[in-house]
């Protein structure tokens, strides 16, 4: 698949990388679609090893942790590097979510996860970082430390008593602004 046909009579540019992931991902999906007894763990794996051959791939599988108030843990699904911009991207693959909505099933609900990953990895290396949500219809790129805020924002506006599950990251985001 080439991005390319989404954005057709723009003039785009869609980075290498994006489209090793979007391409590893169409793949995994017609992997996937012919043996429907393999689980979604199984399409991180197949997505891993595919991932492997790019130039931009890094590690699967990468577990994190940060002990704040509590402890939080859990893994990235990809680390990609780009040595042109001598960036670190923090992905997550979400095969089943959709990029064009905001129900349920939507990259939205998954953005303070990797955001919260991405934050670790910042403050634990010190580095530049942005995190990246796709799938084989799209690829999502934010800054961790700037797409929380706005989040909540809304969220308060929604309802009145809204608490930033996020809130032990406050000062990682704070002292972020500051790098």
């Amino acid at each position: 698949m080439h991005l390319a046909r989404f954005f057709e009579g723009f003039e785009t540019f869609v980075p290498q990388f994006i489209q090793d992931l979007m391409d590893g991902a169409e793949k995994t999906i017609h992997i996937v679609s012919n043996d429907p007894e393999l689980t979604n763990d199984d399409r991180h794996k197949i997505l891993a090893s595919i991932m492997k051959s790019s130039s931009y791939f890094v590690a699967s599988e990468v577990p994190v942790w940060i002990e704040l108030e509590n402890q939080y843990t859990g893994h990235i699904d990809l680390l990609l590097f780009n040595p042109a911009t001598k960036t670190i991207y923090v992905t997550d693959y979400k095969p089943n979510l959709v990029y064009n909505n905001l129900g349920k099933l939507a990259f939205t609900n998954a953005i303070p996860q990797l955001a919260a990953y991405g934050l670790t990895i910042q403050e634990q290396a010190d580095i530049n970082l942005q995190c990246i949500i796709f799938n084989d219809e799209a690829a999502w790129i934010f800054d961790p430390a700037l797409v929380l805020g706005p989040i909540d924002e809304f969220m308060m506006d929604q309802f009145s008593g809204w608490i930033p599950p996020w809130v032990d990251f406050f000062y990682y985001l704070s002292f972020s602004e500051f790098l």
